[in-house]
């Protein structure tokens, strides 16, 4: 008797792969499920439930290697009955740097409003470097914190490394982000390996925009500033865009380190426009200027010191055009480009999204018309009294435009704009303003003496930081005598000099600074000497 066929040989291999495949993934599809049974793996707010100090519901700030994320730390979860809640996303202009938060112009409004009768808080999400991605990413969140506005003011920080690395992982690694992305839906992944907001600049990758990263940048903010938009208009909550001013006059912007110099002669006539400037020939000055931009189009250094010598010959609009191509062709533009503002505007077009000019804003106040060191404190930050202008016309944005916050009447926000250049800090917050001023702005007025109007203001501050009768400051001490031994004071700047080096000054000022001015330690005490 024969014995009936079998399966054909391997016939139940398949169903064996099956079975494997279903043994090895079912720890993960179950590991997957009870991740997300339990909330686990879930990417973390940015405000986090918590109880406060009298066991009130509130949201709380992450934190995360000792920084907070953002400079509001806490807000009750249930806004009070009658408050309006102003929200502010945002670069570190929103955070205040380099003032504390107090200085800032979103503290300004809430007090200028408050003295004005009207009942306002503040939910100020700001982080120093945050771009327009991780801008939008927050405003979806904390639009659900019962927000009545919401002010952004962003796109200054599009070429920053942390901001342009994850566009450069992708052209260089796509196979491996792209993994990385699948996975990075699973919350199981997240729990094992979760993101961190990166906080510093990857290591690696050269601190400049390549034209990659400009690329990028462009296509970024064409996306996600539609995208915050779109997120506002969901939620029915009015959003006020404020495009950032920067330092066009004095931030002297760098050339990438691979520019081509045949024989070193941009070098050379950089060195002799600079000569004939000092020796009085500003038109020798500027048609060697020409001529070495004709050679090399695109250097930034050439295209600012053009800018410079046209504004001191009185054409200041031919001057700002320099200075703006200047800004534009930085090899890390850390500030917001041509191209960028110009995406944001036509993104606010489209979105009806009413928009406010800082860079106007503060120009206004400039003696020049072109905002440099008297409205700023560094190539993008404002001063103090540019804070001042940027709360005030913030509030008469809003004022003008009843829609944007139906909570504040118009004429009380109108009058509380009136109020702000009265809304003062304490005492120790204003000195420590001031002194934070005098310290950014002194490598520039250490390089151009006190006779200069800008050594004149800063030898100001430092006066007012360095006076016995209000806490005696070494570090402003020693600076003012540096300034007054530049500007011809030896003797007078080698005795305050001498003083505070007694007083161990020398050791309280940051070597950063020092480098800045070009000094060291034993130069400083050889100075002291004489």
């Amino acid at each position: 008797m024969t014995r009936p066929p079998g399966p054909p040989a391997g016939g139940g291999r398949p169903l064996r792969l099956l079975l494997v495949a279903g043994a090895a993934l079912f720890p993960l599809l179950a590991g997957e499920g009870t991740c997300r049974l339990l909330g686990l793996g879930a990417p973390a707010p940015l405000y986090g439930p918590a109880r406060g100090e009298d066991g009130s519901r509130v949201r709380r700030v992450a934190v995360v290697e000792g920084i907070p994320l953002a400079v509001t730390p806490e807000f009750p979860e249930a806004k009070p009955a009658g408050h309006a809640r102003l929200v502010y996303v945002g670069e570190s202009t929103v955070a205040g740097i380099p003032f504390p938060p107090s200085v800032a112009f979103p503290a300004r409004i809430e007090t200028a409003l408050r003295r004005a009768g009207l009942a306002a808080e503040t939910l100020n999400a700001a982080a120093p470097g945050l771009g327009v991605a991780g801008s939008r990413k927050r405003t979806e969140e904390i639009l659900g914190y019962a927000a009545d506005l919401l002010v952004l003011y962003a796109g200054s920080n599009e070429f920053l490394p942390w901001n342009s690395f994850p566009d450069r992982e992708r052209r260089r690694h796509p196979a491996r982000t792209r993994l990385r992305d699948l996975l990075g839906r699973l919350r199981l992944f997240q729990l094992l390996a979760p993101d961190k907001p990166i906080l510093g600049a990857e290591r690696g990758y050269p601190y400049e925009a390549s034209e990659e990263d400009r690329r990028e940048a462009r296509a970024r903010c064409r996306e996600e500033f539609p995208r915050l938009f779109e997120a506002c208009r969901r939620a029915g909550v009015p959003l006020l865009a404020v495009l950032p001013g920067a330092n066009l006059r004095d931030a002297v912007p760098k050339a990438r380190r691979d520019y081509p110099d045949p024989d070193g002669r941009i070098a050379r006539a950089q060195v002799e426009v600079l000569a004939r400037a000092g020796a009085g020939d500003p038109r020798g000055a500027l048609a060697l200027v020409e001529a070495s931009i004709h050679e090399a189009p695109d250097h930034p250094v050439l295209h600012f010191g053009r800018g410079r010598l046209l504004l001191e010959g009185g054409r200041g609009e031919e001057a700002r055009l320099a200075f703006e191509r200047a800004r534009d062709l930085d090899a890390l533009p850390a500030r917001m480009t041509g191209d960028i503002r110009a995406i944001l505007e036509e993104a606010c077009a489209r979105a009806s999204v009413p928009w406010l000019d800082a860079q106007t804003v503060l120009e206004e106040a400039d003696p020049t018309g072109i905002a440099g060191d008297d409205v700023f404190v560094d190539h993008v930050h404002p001063t103090a009294a540019g804070h001042i202008l940027l709360a005030r016309a913030i509030l008469r944005a809003i004022a003008s435009r009843p829609g944007l916050a139906e909570r504040l009447p118009s004429r009380a926000v109108q009058e509380a704009a009136d109020r702000v250049e009265g809304a003062r800090l304490t005492p120790e917050e204003e000195a420590s303003a001031r002194r934070t001023e005098a310290l950014y702005l002194f490598p520039r007025a250490y390089a151009s003496g006190s006779a200069s109007g800008l050594g004149a203001r800063v030898r100001g501050l430092l006066e007012e930081a360095a006076d016995p009768r209000s806490r005696a400051d070494g570090v402003a001490a020693l600076l003012l005598g540096l300034l007054e031994i530049r500007s011809g004071d030896a003797a007078g700047g080698r005795q305050r000099l001498r003083g505070a080096l007694d007083r161990g000054a020398l050791a309280e000022v940051e070597p950063a600074l020092l480098n800045a001015i070009g000094e060291t330690p034993d130069s400083i005490r050889a100075l002291a000497r004489g």
